[in-house]
């Protein structure tokens, strides 16, 4: 019977672990190999697409009480290097309740080309888009959805648009720069970004990437898909549905959006937990997320679906690392050797997050603890109906 419960153990040890490794670590080095031995390029950069060649595009962005923000982000819109002939805005105000719509009444002054819409009621930033799209109508040839908060780089534009230079692509994620510190070094959650830049960089170069930054990314407007109006993830299920209806969706080199990472874990884990819920709604929404053969599904798993699982491979882990030297100690010694080290790795990681809690320092643990909690605890604001596009402070 021992000997029974320990291969049963030694059988979770090995397939939680498989699971944990090859979504951090298993998936990257393979999008890396892949991307080497047999890369699909794409038109890049901001002189990829004749000047005469550059699409019509409409900027959609919906905002909440964005006053403060909105003439920074229209001057920046304004700056951006663009045939202005070819560039029109469009900015809902979802109900606000500080000076938004007298900011927006102000900015159509001084920007002929943007055009406005107002919600009455709180609806979510979905339904608004959704709108936005109705009012820019046919005239663009694509669509460019981006945040109130994130400035752009002035060629971030042609830099976004040109992968549509290959009409295979249909739509395009742009780069969201976050900066180091003073002295180099790169925060716990500046640091997770780098990280997922990386794989999206690699996604794009093999095939296509598994969402987009909300900041700044692109679809042919014939492509677009009405967003459902609870929907949370729209920067992730918006190109999911590009792909999976046949077209690319890839990384822009070059169409920089900068924004500041928050140095308050409780911020990150709150946006976390939201974020991640919404890898469950998405596949709600759209099942065919989950089905082998779809075309997206194996990215989707490891990019997305395998970080749901985090806590529960870890718990697994554990517990099974756990049970292992227990019975091993008991009929065959040997045997502890591999579970007591994995037990002793699931000690530390806590050690270190209980430390770097309490001291400030060795963010990485923190980070690396953040995401774990966020992850457990999103499926239980997915599971208890929490899961709303209303307009909430992080």
């Amino acid at each position: 019977m021992i000997a029974v419960l320990l291969a049963v153990a030694e059988a979770v040890i090995g397939a939680s672990a498989t699971l944990l490794v090859g979504t951090f670590l298993g998936y990257p080095v393979w999008l890396a190999v892949l991307s080497a031995v047999r890369p699909r390029p794409y038109p890049s950069g901001p002189d990829a697409t004749r000047e005469d060649d550059l699409p019509r595009v409409a900027i959609v962005l919906a905002g909440h009480n964005e006053a403060r923000r909105l003439p920074a982000k229209l001057a920046s819109l304004a700056a951006l290097d663009y045939p202005p002939e070819r560039l029109r805005f469009y900015v809902a105000d979802d109900a606000s309740t500080d000076d938004t719509t007298a900011v927006l009444e102000q900015l159509k002054q001084a920007h002929p080309r943007l055009r406005c819409h107002r919600s009455d009621t709180n609806v979510g930033k979905p339904a608004n888009l959704n709108r936005l799209v109705e009012l820019a109508g046919d005239w663009p040839d694509v669509l460019v959805f981006n945040d109130a908060r994130q400035p752009l780089d002035p060629q971030a534009l042609r830099c976004l648009v040109a992968p549509l230079g290959d009409p295979s692509i249909g739509g395009a994620t742009g780069d969201l720069t976050l900066p180091p510190n003073a002295d180099g070094t790169v925060p716990g959650m500046g640091a997770y970004w780098r990280y997922e830049t990386f794989l999206r960089d690699r996604e794009a170069r093999t095939g296509s990437v598994v969402g987009a930054t909300g900041a700044l990314y692109c679809v042919r407007r014939e492509l677009f898909t009405p967003f459902e109006p609870n929907l949370v993830l729209d920067d992730m299920l918006g190109p999911l549905r590009v792909t999976l209806g046949g077209r690319r969706f890839v990384f822009a080199h070059g169409a920089r959006a900068f924004d500041v990472y928050s140095d308050d874990l409780g911020h990150e884990y709150r946006r976390k937990v939201r974020t991640l819920a919404g890898i469950y709604q998405a596949m709600a929404f759209e099942p065919r997320l989950t089905r082998p053969g779809s075309g997206v599904f194996g990215r989707f798993f490891w990019h997305k679906r395998g970080r749901l699982l985090l806590p529960f491979l870890l718990g697994a882990n554990g517990v099974a690392s756990l049970l292992a030297v227990a019975l091993a100690a008991w009929d065959e010694p040997l045997r502890a050797v591999v579970p007591a080290a994995i037990l002793a790795g699931h000690l530390g990681l806590w050690a270190g997050y209980a430390a770097s809690r309490a001291t400030g320092k060795l963010r990485i643990f923190q980070t690396l603890g953040t995401l774990v909690r966020a992850a457990y605890d999103a499926r239980r604001e997915w599971k208890r109906g929490a899961t709303t596009a209303a307009w909430k402070k992080a």
